[in-house]
């Protein structure tokens, strides 16, 4: 049986998936609002270091 698919192999999956998650990233860089508040920041930041 023949399929016709959208990715011919797992490798361009891959691209396609990481090309959205970069995407992604950009928008929530120049994105108005804050995911996480500036609080919340403040206190990963310390307790990572």
């Amino acid at each position: 049986m023949n399929v016709v698919s959208v990715f011919p192999d797992r490798d361009s999956v891959i691209r396609f998936g990481g090309a959205i998650l970069i995407g992604q990233n950009d928008e929530w860089s120049v994105a108005e609002r804050r995911y996480l508040s500036k609080e919340s920041m403040d206190e990963l930041m310390l307790k990572m270091h």
